[in-house]
């Protein structure tokens, strides 16, 4: 895919990730996307809801130092 960056200098850019603004088929695109990152994440036992421009992970735990350090490095693992 090719952008144009600057409308003054028609510099062009090439898209390696991501969609394009405005792209018609984009809403499918991001489904197809967005349903296996869903696996990916309830696979490390983290539940997660998705919205219009948002995404909430949620990970219970209960209140011990132990489980709450686990917790944390699941999180920071899922976000690198």
């Amino acid at each position: 895919m090719t952008n144009i960056v600057n409308l003054n200098s028609k510099k062009t850019t090439h898209n390696i990730w991501g969609v394009p603004h405005g792209l018609r088929n984009g809403p499918l695109l991001f489904t197809l996307y967005s349903s296996t990152l869903q696996d990916i994440i309830r696979g490390h036992g983290v539940d997660v809801m998705f919205y219009a421009d948002d995404t909430q992970l949620c990970l219970t735990c209960i209140f011990d130092p132990a489980d709450r350090d686990h917790a944390i490095r699941v999180m920071e693992a899922l976000l690198m």
